[in-house]
């Protein structure tokens, strides 16, 4: 284990809010009037401008190639509805049918060849595809002969798969498991969860949101899980925030939260737009765009959608690759003193340190693996930690107290 020891370098008074602007309306197709309810993930998916919708109950799909400016209206193969990604310039679209992929921007889809039918969920990790089939367990794609092979819970039910931080997760048995090496060998971790509709993760804090229930936490890289009283629909991250969406309109008004892992608990993300107070999905797309679609009816159990965007603030890289929590560990955080790191398995190369507008108050070579610096007399704040290791990057929030 190689420790290093990094003054916090702080120049600026700071505050923990996202860089945000003010939401904007966009428009959504006319005919889009289907319910968002996020019983199965990823019906709103995005890309850069893209912009990919599933709409429930019917055999349609909606893209728009401008931001939603204009929408276009693609045929939908098989039946029901799932989840949709783009992985290596194909779109893969999974269902009651099975997987379908389109290489015409979901214009034309060819049933991909697989061995089983129901696909609850996609996920791309570590530049590989991943499916997660309702009774023959966790596949995955071979780039080299197109061929999907089962590597886990094999002939069980699993209804939801996921990565962040170097960690895959899936629900098999209403139970969510964890694996460390690209899904070779699974961790039961008892957590009885609904369906998972999100997973985000800020500093050292682990987000799952589910419908209908709670959503989770966890500070051990989901090895154990608390639940969280407030109701969710979906949470993403946004950047290295982790956004959450909430359809509880009329208790509070609100329906977009900023959560705040340093003190477990929600702000208010709408930015004075009064239309979001239920809002039921949220997409982030990397570029620095949030997507909520929402519903704007005053009137109970009617449906009035409407699609609202926001610019977030600094775009983040898709061409890093994140270290997971394990590899770099922050400690103590929040901290008066100094901030230790220890790394495992990596080989660190430098640090930055960063206020939230993107502003780098410190930056240094990490040589020999160690270095003492004094804290003392620096501000209080809150800053981004981006260490640089020859394996990928380890970006964390940091609170100076």
């Amino acid at each position: 284990m190689k420790k290093i020891t990094i003054l916090l370098l702080a120049f600026y008074a700071l505050t923990s809010t996202t860089n945000a602007q003010k939401w904007e309306a966009l428009n959504l197709p006319s005919t889009y009037t289907s319910c968002i309810m996020p019983i199965e993930p990823g019906h709103i998916y995005t890309k850069d401008n893209r912009i990919l919708l599933i709409q429930d109950g019917s055999s349609a799909l909606y893209l728009s190639d401008d931001r939603a400016k204009t929408w276009e209206k693609l045929s939908y193969p098989s039946v029901s509805n799932s989840a949709i990604l783009d992985f290596k310039g194909n779109l893969y679209l999974s269902n009651f049918g099975g997987i379908f992929k389109s290489k015409d921007n979901g214009k034309n889809w060819i049933k991909e060849n697989t061995p089983f039918s129901i696909v609850q969920h996609l996920t791309e990790f570590n530049n590989t595809l991943y499916a997660a089939s309702f009774s023959k367990g966790i596949y995955k794609l071979d780039p080299a002969t197109n061929q999907w092979n089962t590597i886990a819970f094999d002939g069980k039910e699993v209804t939801w798969i996921g990565a962040i931080n170097g960690v895959m997760f899936a629900r098999q048995n209403a139970r969510l498991n964890y694996s460390k090496d690209a899904g070779v060998t699974w961790i039961n971790t008892g957590f009885i969860v609904n369906n998972i509709t999100g997973l985000a993760s800020s500093g050292n804090t682990l987000m799952i949101s589910t419908y209908p229930s709670t959503f989770a936490t966890s500070t051990d890289n989901g090895a154990t899980w608390k639940k969280n009283t407030t109701e969710s629909h979906c949470a993403t991250n946004v950047d290295d925030d982790i956004i959450g969406s909430h359809a509880i309109s009329e208790t509070n008004g609100l329906g977009v939260f900023k959560y705040d892992a340093s003190t477990a608990k929600w702000a208010d993300f709408t930015q004075g737009e009064a239309a979001l107070k239920r809002t039921y999905a949220l997409s982030y797309n990397k570029n620095a765009y949030l997507y909520a679609i929402v519903n704007v009816s005053n009137t109970s159990g009617i449906l009035d959608l409407k699609l609202y965007g926001i610019k977030t603030g600094k775009p983040v890289s898709t061409q890093e690759n994140k270290l997971s929590l394990d590899a770099v560990r922050v400690y103590p955080n929040p901290t008066e003193d100094q901030l230790t790191l220890d790394i495992n398995h990596v080989e660190a190369q430098s640090y930055e340190l960063s206020d939230l507008q993107g502003r780098i108050v410190s930056r240094n070579s990490i040589e020999n693996n160690e270095s003492n610096i004094s804290l003392s007399g620096f501000a209080q704040g809150i800053y981004i930690l981006k260490v640089n290791c020859k394996e990928g990057v380890s970006i964390q929030k940091v609170n100076k107290i």
